[in-house]
């Protein structure tokens, strides 16, 4: 066996020793270096689209909440969850001051529906589907409808108004009743009772105002409480804090 010499025997051990060193390192930035590189980069990416998932999740669930507002207070303007008997007499007080017409009186009942005859039925449906239309809405039906009748959602409940009117002519009726047709919540003329007046023979005579029964009804869906936040609102206007309403310019007593 040859024995090394001192120097070179020195010099192997180096080698070895440094050779023992320099294989981990090697090791690690040749294998373990790149996989971390790439699991760290993994995981931050992982970071940044979860953080976009959640940024896209909760606009998404803002969007959704404004349109089933919108949609909501939209179709709760043709029919709402609640009576707002109030508004409907705005309304029908608006359709008397663009007819001149005159409401003397009137008679509210309320009543479940129960759907429509026929005629009426042809009717309404015919409203509700140009309505539907004139927002895009798409409807499908899923059931099969017998002719004559309309689906309508459980629990709907009606308000009719029986009132008594005064309009200068038949053309001004005609205009009062064409005004409670087009009232954006869904509104159903039910009876028209009137008798003409007589045929004017004389220069000088005077035609007497058209006086008429008129019923109409409209309808609200009280089952959607939670839909009551999104109800339509109106402004009204402040009370005037007067102590004689009847008189301008009359002293009020001390």
């Amino acid at each position: 066996m040859v024995e090394l010499q001192p120097g070179v025997k020195r010099l192997l051990i180096a080698f070895i020793t440094l050779l023992l060193i320099a294989i981990p390192f090697f090791l690690y930035y040749t294998y373990v270096k790149p996989l971390k590189l790439e699991l760290d980069r993994s995981t931050q990416q992982l970071e940044t689209e979860e953080q976009l998932l959640a940024s896209v999740e909760s606009e998404l669930a803002k969007r959704e909440t404004q349109i089933t507002t919108l949609n909501s207070t939209g179709l709760q303007k043709q029919v709402p969850v609640a009576p707002l008997l109030d508004q409907f007499l705005l309304d029908l007080e608006r359709s008397e001051i663009l007819s001149e017409s005159l409401i003397l009186n009137y008679q509210f009942s309320m009543s479940s529906f129960e759907g429509l005859e026929s005629d009426e039925a042809a009717t309404l449906e015919e409203e509700m589907d140009t309505r539907m239309e004139e927002q895009q809405t798409d409807v499908t039906d899923s059931d099969a409808v017998n002719e004559g009748e309309v689906p309508t959602p459980e629990g709907i409940e009606k308000i009719t108004s029986q009132m008594t009117v005064v309009s200068p002519s038949y053309d001004e009726m005609m205009v009062f009743l064409k005004e409670i047709e087009k009232l954006q919540r869904i509104t159903t003329v039910n009876q028209l009772t009137f008798s003409g007046n007589q045929e004017v023979r004389l220069l000088d005579q005077t035609v007497d105002d058209l006086q008429y029964t008129i019923e109409v009804s409209t309808y609200y869906l009280p089952g959607l409480s939670e839909l009551q936040e999104d109800l339509p609102t109106h402004d009204h206007e402040d009370p005037s804090n007067k102590s004689n309403p009847l008189y301008y310019g009359v002293k009020e007593d001390q």
